[in-house]
């Protein structure tokens, strides 16, 4: 008696005084199971993948720092490497692409380049984390904090939130999620002298 998944055959379970009794029948209990087939799933039943609240050691490099509020983290979930766009919470700093039309469109890509360089060399080398809070509101990116973690052997590890840092060094603006202020624009009373237009080196 013999069993078939896919393209595979083995001899099936056969028990013993012993229990099992050859290579096959301790594969019958994984093997003999059917694969889920995307044929046989109603995606109307099937929530989306969230990460929310999951945090994760991660690795950023240079390159994968886009500008001063999107980087590409590389994580290992399941014992697989992975790598996820992140929007970082609660900042908004200078585009990299403006629109054509805009005004003052050369000084935001200076601005924008000046804010990526900055977190760039603030993260590189470091040992980094990254907590997952949910999608963007465009439904690619992920929103989450990077944290840099600073080890110490005589007292507990420090977590920087790298959009705090941000903030602090006049790189980018507080940003909720919602209707974002032109570059230029007043930023608000919450927001730190001197962030648009020119801001402040670290």
């Amino acid at each position: 008696m013999e069993a078939q998944v896919e393209n595979f055959i083995f001899p099936a379970c056969v028990k013993s005084a012993n229990g099992l009794t050859h290579m096959g029948a301790l594969l019958c209990g994984v093997t003999c199971a059917r694969k889920l087939r995307l044929s046989t799933v109603d995606p109307a039943n099937i929530p989306p993948f969230k990460f929310n609240g999951q945090t994760f050691p991660c690795l950023v490099s240079r390159d994968d720092v886009y500008d001063g509020d999107t980087l590409k983290v590389v994580i290992v979930r399941n014992n697989v490497a992975e790598k996820h766009t992140v929007r970082m919470a609660g900042i908004d700093a200078p585009e990299m692409k403006p629109l054509l039309a805009q005004a003052n469109r050369a000084a935001e890509m200076a601005a924008a380049v000046q804010a990526r360089d900055a977190l760039r060399d603030f993260i590189d080398g470091q040992t980094l984390e990254v907590a997952f809070h949910k999608h963007d509101k465009y439904g690619g990116r992920h929103v989450g904090t990077v944290y840099v973690v600073r080890q110490s052997l005589w007292k507990a590890s420090t977590k920087i939130d790298t959009s705090e840092w941000m903030l602090q060094h006049n790189l980018a603006r507080p940003y909720d999620g919602g209707k974002k202020v032109p570059f230029g624009a007043p930023a608000g009373e919450k927001a730190p002298p001197g962030v648009y237009p020119s801001l402040a080196p670290p």
